[in-house]
């Protein structure tokens, strides 16, 4: 039991935490150095991964 409930607490948990903080940070540097950065597009790809809702 407790270790389903650590597998459920990660993925309704972690993960969108996970997402939400990449997002901010591709954010944050698409305002720094711009939309075409291989950082950023890396850092969006990687976003879509963790939440495809949000892309």
């Amino acid at each position: 039991m407790r270790r389903m409930l650590g597998r459920w607490a990660l993925l309704a948990i972690v993960l969108p935490l996970a997402a939400w903080a990449v997002g901010r940070a591709a954010d944050a540097l698409e305002s720094r150095r711009g939309e075409d950065s291989k950082v950023v597009k890396g850092l969006r790809v990687g976003k879509t991964v963790l939440n495809p809702r949000s892309a």
